[in-house]
């Protein structure tokens, strides 16, 4: 299959999931192709984003404004606050359970309780699907040493060097391998469910019916079947993301490299220094614990 026609495949499969979704609804709409795609193929009747104010390195709001202008979208915008914060993770914590190794639990938390009540759509499992985030970029690279001839009597080396890295640079504990295809496989079935427990959690807790197209078990057997350049090509995520986006969102959009995700400014908000860097996932859920541990104490 060429990739032109895994494009056209692809958008079909997108449009018969989004075709389910009753209307009306709205979409959580980022900065990135993603839910963008998803806004363009189901023309939603409204859009909200999520704007923090400390810093372009946590602001999506240009990107999502673009993307609803172009489109012609409503959207909304939210902006949790930090004199806010512990009161909104403590309640985010008591609907979900248990702790989650990702910095957006507190805007997911704001975020449904805004959509409280509304049919809403999100792009959640794209990046696993295909190849979205940046450290498959570098996990490529350093895969691709194995492919080397002259490193062929070296792989046990290779194997000692790299065996941790995909497990350090995601925070959690991951199967070794140095094929891109099942790296992203284990991603979405070990990493992912965390994340969509949070997410259905707060929707449920705040009766949104959440629906996320790129979840389809058909979209999941199509995205895993692709060969990986269809995924990453050159330095490109989302390769094929980016070609069925060239017909549908701004250039700008299309072209963009440096797309933060939804990410809460939590080591500044709460004067951490950050050893494990900008997003220190590690600390955050240390803190979640001491939370519940609270809880149980009540």
């Amino acid at each position: 299959m060429s990739i032109n026609e895994a494009t056209n495949h692809l958008e079909k499969l997108l449009q018969q999931e989004i075709n389910k979704i009753p209307r009306p609804f709205g979409i959580f709409l980022s900065g990135g192709i993603d839910s963008g795609i998803l806004a363009a193929l189901s023309k939603p009747d409204f859009a909200v984003t999520c704007n923090f104010q400390e810093g372009k390195e946590y602001d999506e709001l240009e990107y999502a404004s673009k993307i609803a202008n172009y489109l012609k979208i409503r959207l909304d915008v939210i902006q949790p606050q930090r004199e806010n914060f512990e009161s909104d993770l403590k309640s985010a914590l008591k609907i979900i359970g248990q702790p989650i190794n990702s910095v957006s639990v507190v805007p997911w938390y704001n975020l449904m309780e805004y959509a409280q009540g509304k049919t809403m759509v999100n792009g959640e499992g794209a990046d696993e699907l295909f190849g979205g985030y940046s450290r498959y970029l570098i996990l490529k690279q350093v895969f691709d040493l194995y492919k080397l001839p002259s490193l062929e009597n070296y792989h046990p080396t290779l194997d000692f060097l790299f065996r941790s890295i995909h497990s350090r640079l995601v925070e959690k504990e991951m199967p070794f391998t140095i094929d891109m295809n099942e790296l992203m496989k284990n991603e979405y079935e070990l990493g992912l469910p965390e994340i969509l427990l949070m997410e259905h959690k707060l929707a449920e807790h705040f009766k949104v019916k959440f629906y996320q197209p790129f979840m389809s078990p058909r979209i999941k057997e199509f995205a895993q079947g692709l060969p990986i350049e269809y995924k990453i090509k050159n330095y490109t995520t989302k390769f094929i993301l980016r070609e069925l986006a060239k017909e549908y969102l701004p250039g700008v959009v299309v072209r963009r490299r440096e797309k933060k995700g939804l990410v809460c400014p939590v080591n500044k908000w709460m004067g951490w220094t950050g050893e494990r860097g900008k997003y220190d996932k590690v600390k955050y859920v240390e803190y979640q614990n001491e939370i519940i541990s609270h809880f149980d104490r009540i």
